[in-house]
């Protein structure tokens, strides 16, 4: 059983299901916001009524950053059970980031080649509106797509005294948002173009001039952009390490960043639903986790509350159309029950059989063979099962009938 929490940011989470059967299928929100200078974190349902309230606390990155992974326990955001889960989350931050969190190749057209990060610029922020102005910026994941056409981007000399374009052999696309950006590229020295065929590689490329890229987080267009500080859409300068690069068409490289929690703003979604069962192999081994209980039946069951209401289970279905036929050793049917679970968080998936055949009368000690087949919720057959069972009936009291 698992739960579904969508978040953009980086953070770890575990959503642990402490009763299956208490889960609604509901939406719930987990949002941030400041009271007397603390964060609190609040979990609300779909009617917006809080749940839960604290404080977020610790919740910055250098604090996270000095725990070994393989032995910092996750924290819990939500120490309360609530619907049947409790929600535990670490590496949230409300600080700026000041480096990329992750940067690397997801897709390879040659093995023997890579692509090597160099990093930001290490002057001001690393960004470019840092460079020129020291303003702060958040920075989406970015991702390097190199093609055989390219992208055309903004291009700056050293001086920023010459504003044209240039042909880079890639484009840059806003992977979170997964749209195609524009792009910038600022030349601390050198001249266009930055990129060569790469002799010892053939067939493959490689920077020769070194070079900063600059997203500029708007779609992309293809146009040159007439100055270098009216645009306030740019972004981190991001380089390469142009030495030990070599790169093929068909190459995608992500550059990825922690950007922090904004209070008031950010809103986390809890979808408390169950794991659907969709594949041949899973929905057969619905059928194999039906049992009977107890079994064999000794004259009672814990559950019974008098003489007159004895019964046993037939346990764990699934979602779908369960019939169960009861034969006597003999081959004679003397009973079907049937049951139905609409939703993969119905809490009752037991069927109950009151030892009584088809006209209402006790059965016999003895062996009795049960026969199960199941459909899906679109009637499709699932699959079918033959359990054994035994009944042991107690001898029947005169003053009780």
């Amino acid at each position: 059983m698992v739960l579904l929490w969508r978040i953009p940011l980086k953070i770890l989470c575990e959503l642990i299901v402490v009763d299956p059967y208490l889960l609604t299928g509901e939406s719930y929100t987990v949002s941030f916001d400041e009271v007397d200078s603390n964060t609190y974190w609040f979990l609300k349902n779909t009617a917006e009524e809080v749940l839960g309230t604290d404080m977020l606390f610790p919740a910055s990155e250098d604090y996270y950053s000095s725990l070994a992974f393989d032995k910092a326990p996750f924290y819990s955001i939500v120490n309360n059970i609530t619907a049947g889960f409790i929600v535990s989350a670490r590496g949230a931050t409300f600080d700026a980031p000041t480096a990329a969190l992750n940067a690397y190749a997801t897709e390879d057209a040659n093995d023997s080649t890579s692509i090597v990060y160099g990093g930001i610029d290490l002057s001001g922020d690393g960004t470019w509106a840092g460079f020129v102005e020291n303003t702060p910026f958040l920075q989406l994941d970015i991702e390097f797509r190199f093609t055989n056409g390219g992208s055309v981007a903004t291009y700056y000399n050293a001086s920023v005294s010459v504003i044209d374009t240039i042909l880079i052999p890639f484009e840059v696309w806003s992977a979170e948002e997964d749209r195609q950006i524009n792009a910038a590229v600022y030349m601390a020295a050198g001249s266009k173009p930055i990129h060569v065929a790469d002799e010892d590689n053939p067939g493959s490329y490689k920077f020769n001039k070194n070079f900063f890229i600059i997203p500029v987080y708007e779609n992309y267009d293809g146009l040159g952009m007439s100055d270098y500080y009216s645009n306030t859409n740019m972004g981190w300068m991001i380089k390469f390490d142009k030495n030990n690069t070599s790169f093929e068409s068909g190459n995608k490289f992500l550059v990825e960043f922690v950007n922090p929690l904004f209070s008031g703003v950010d809103v986390y979604t809890i979808d408390a639903v169950g794991a659907s069962t969709t594949s041949g192999d899973s929905l057969e081994s619905q059928v194999e986790a039906v049992n009977v209980f107890p079994n064999p039946y000794f004259g009672q069951n814990p559950e019974e509350r008098n003489q007159l209401n004895r019964f046993i289970y037939f346990t764990n279905f699934g979602v779908g159309k369960a019939t169960v036929r009861i034969f006597t050793i003999s081959g004679d049917q003397i009973r079907v029950l049937e049951k139905t679970i609409d939703s993969e968080n119905s809490s009752d998936r037991r069927l109950q059989w009151d030892l009584r055949n088809s006209f209402n009368i006790p059965v016999a000690s003895g062996m009795y063979v049960a026969h199960l087949s199941m459909e899906d919720a679109n009637g499709n057959s699932v699959g079918e099962k033959v359990m054994k069972l035994a009944v042991f009936m107690p001898e029947e009291r005169l003053d009780v009938y």
